[in-house]
């Protein structure tokens, strides 16, 4: 699991007394004022279509924050349990494994003859194998689910042996395979080589032979991660936001969600990486399903899917490329809880002075944050889902002390601009009270290679030509 960063407690608003008042946010240079309220956006804008309600409310985040609470119990609980095994050896001859019931998981969709009428009327979408059915702008793309179970079917070592029955077929292919994934996976790869995206979201639906379309075991484990952050904001205490006071965090929240979606609507193909106070509202957002779909559908035009699990290093790489791209089209920082921001590239710069001297401006108020520790910690990037890949340690441990050596260096630039006076010294010190991201990742052991993004929508609408995200919905 990954290590939660040291975050400072949340203060209370009301005691205006403590270091709260005293620490302006990264944003504003100035340290002699007190920063100004919080002003909450008037209406909400995605992909140039103005929202004058939220797509999530104050009180549906509420409500998730309850459930995320008792989450945490049902985890202490659990945690001071006994830890039931099952016996190693059974009669049947068969060796039970993750693996293995994974393999015949598989063998059991593939056996399923999607042209029959009678499998058909059984079930009328179990017919195609997980991952298959879903696309980005079509949530039941039946035409492209059987292209490829007719593909699979055609390969020797998943056709049907003449005149077998279902069970034999099975059982042909689960010893045509070994009981490797790993087999599986190569076989796949051969029949399907211009789409090895899509055969990583497919088997990415076999880990087991429970019937979910993602490993729900490692799913919880990397989200008790964000769960211990939020109940360290004293977020998921009971009446935390009963004050009107207190609820400007949510509305922040809300208001930096919508700018993360409509980010996401500038741009198809790119990674976007969510902070902690916009995840929980993407949670929050994604609990409605039906609601969620048609949103996504309505403002971003396609379906955003959220990766529960990203290798370390695409992760954080992708984190500083969000960093940048927030803060030119919005220009207002992405992270206020004082990590050390990417710098600007040069194309960033000049499109600033431009605007500069036009003028012009993007920024809107809702997103600069509320004076509170909490509001500021929470715009820390939310990295639960960071995992590591054993077979790439040594490369993985590479990547993470180059990443080690750039927060180094970001850091002492942040250091001299607080001596020219460039920069705030709480936000640097804000900075100094957690550790960075990024370098304490969740191991993830599985066959299937792990996703690339966390908000991606590259999927092609049509034909098997087109990319596939290998993105798995929370």
């Amino acid at each position: 699991m990954a290590v939660a960063p040291n975050y400072p407690k949340p203060v209370d608003d009301k005691d205006m007394s403590g270091d709260l008042k005293s620490e302006p946010p990264a944003y504003s240079a100035s340290t002699s004022e007190d920063p100004p309220a919080y002003s909450p956006p008037s209406s909400f804008t995605i992909n140039g279509q103005s929202l004058s309600v939220p797509l999530v409310t104050i009180q549906q985040l509420k409500s998730h924050l309850c459930l995320l609470r008792a989450f945490k119990e049902l985890r202490t609980v659990v945690e001071e349990g006994k830890d039931a095994r099952l016996p190693e050896n059974v009669p049947c001859g068969f060796a039970i494994s993750k693996e293995s019931l994974a393999v015949l998981k598989f063998a059991r969709d593939v056996a399923v003859n999607h042209r029959d009428p009678a499998e058909r009327e059984k079930s009328p979408y179990g017919i195609y194998l997980a991952g298959t059915l879903r696309t980005s702008t079509n949530p039941k793309d039946e035409a492209i689910a059987q292209i490829i179970k007719d593909i699979i079917h055609r390969k020797a070592d998943f056709s049907q042996p003449p005149a077998a029955t279902k069970e034999q077929w099975v059982k042909a292919i689960v010893k045509q395979t070994e009981c490797s994934m790993l087999k599986v996976l190569a076989t796949l790869n051969v029949a399907m080589q211009s789409n090895r995206r899509r055969v990583r979201r497919m088997l990415s639906a076999y880990t087991d032979d429970r019937p979910f379309s993602i490993d729900l075991v490692g799913a919880v484990i990397r989200q008790c991660s964000f769960v211990d952050k939020m109940h360290h904001f004293g977020w998921t205490e009971p009446g935390y936001f009963d004050d009107k006071e207190d609820e400007v965090v949510l509305i922040h929240a809300i208001a930096r969600y919508h700018g993360f979606l409509d980010l996401m609507s500038s741009s198809v193909t790119s990674f976007f990486v969510p902070t902690l106070d916009i995840d929980l509202a993407w949670h929050t957002h994604q609990m409605m399903t039906k609601t969620y779909q048609n949103d996504c559908a309505q403002y971003c035009k396609r379906y955003i899917d959220h990766d529960d699990k990203v290798e370390e290093n695409h992760l954080a790489t992708s984190f500083d490329i969000t960093c940048r791209a927030w803060e030119q089209r919005f220009e207002v920082p992405y992270m206020h809880c004082g990590c050390p921001l990417p710098g600007d590239t040069i194309g960033q710069r000049l499109t600033r002075l431009k605007r500069r001297l036009s003028n012009a401006s993007n920024t809107s108020n809702g997103l600069i944050p509320p004076h509170r520790v909490d509001a500021l910690s929470a715009t820390h990037a939310s990295e639960h889902n960071s995992v590591l890949v054993p077979d790439h340690k040594l490369l993985t441990e590479s990547q993470r002390k180059k990443r080690a050596e750039k927060v180094r260096k970001r850091r002492e630039r942040d250091e001299k601009n607080v001596r020219e006076g460039k920069m705030d010294e709480s936000a640097l010190r804000r900075g100094r009270d957690h550790d960075a991201a990024f370098l304490y990742p969740v191991p993830f052991y599985a066959y299937t290679p792990v996703g690339g993004c966390v908000a991606y929508g590259g999927i092609g609408a049509g034909g098997l030509g087109g990319g596939f995200a290998s993105c798995a919905v929370y």
